[in-house]
């Protein structure tokens, strides 16, 4: 995953705390899986549907979702506008700040 210049020793900070636990650690395999998957130039629809089809994807929740890509949207080259479309996607808001569904994280 390409992360933004300049937070690479963060992002390394990031997934050393959250590899130990399984359930931060799926987040963070899978946001590199979507991260990788933009990276390779598919939509982010597409790297959403491919990332899920994954055996950790499979075992995500809405709120593991929205974790991972609170990671992904601070961390990856792209982090903008992966935070716009999932905010879209979420509440049909690309600048929405609230939940409005509390099993999913607006970002």
């Amino acid at each position: 995953m390409k992360i933004k210049q300049g937070k690479e020793e963060n992002y390394q900070k990031y997934v050393d705390i959250n590899k130990p636990d399984e359930y931060s650690k799926a987040c963070v395999d899978c946001g590199e899986i979507f991260g990788n998957f933009v990276d390779e130039g598919k939509t982010f629809d597409e790297a959403e549907e491919l990332m899920l089809a994954t055996p950790d994807g499979q075992e995500l929740t809405g709120f593991m979702m929205g974790a991972l890509m609170s990671g992904v949207s601070n961390f990856h080259e792209r982090g903008d506008e992966i935070k716009a479309w999932w905010n879209n996607k979420t509440n049909g808001d690309p600048d929405h700040h609230g939940v409005k569904n509390p099993a999913i994280i607006t970002i």
